[in-house]
């Protein structure tokens, strides 16, 4: 054997331990770029609702609800303390949980809503996955 055809085979050694290495690296269930847009995709399909909100949009609904949490509705209970006193307050607060109450399905819905699309996205990210890999764990 030549020293050519030695540097060769060692190369070719050491791209196939590589190439093991990140094969390892890369395990089913584990979400990639693509498998993620695929997913996204499909569910944006097959969903009433759409696509999910992005990044910006869920922090910007985040921000608005803590602001409104934090400013409006200390002011609007020191409002209704300070010109309709303490029995207008006590009134105002039972009003709060009857409408707690009244609207409890809704949020409950929405958060059964939420859980639903969380288990369809898993369930076609591991699905995109294994086609992906394969049952050797492999990419193919």
């Amino acid at each position: 054997m030549n020293k050519e055809s030695m540097d060769r085979e060692l190369a070719s050694a050491q791209r196939e331990a590589i190439r093991r290495i990140h094969t390892l690296e890369e395990r089913p269930g584990i979400p990639d770029p693509v498998v993620e847009c695929v997913a996204r995709e499909e569910l944006a399909e097959h969903s009433p609702d759409g696509r999910p909100a992005t990044k910006p949009a869920w922090a910007r609904g985040r921000m608005a609800l803590i602001a409104v949490l934090s400013l409006g509705l200390p002011l609007v209970i020191v409002g209704v303390w300070w010109w309709g006193g303490r029995e207008a307050l006590l009134m105002g607060m039972v009003y709060v949980l009857l409408f707690i109450l009244v609207s409890y399905p809704v949020w409950y819905s929405g958060l059964i809503r939420d859980r639903e699309r969380h288990d369809a996205t898993d369930i076609v990210r591991q699905t995109l996955s294994s086609e992906r890999f394969g049952p050797t764990g492999r990419s193919t």
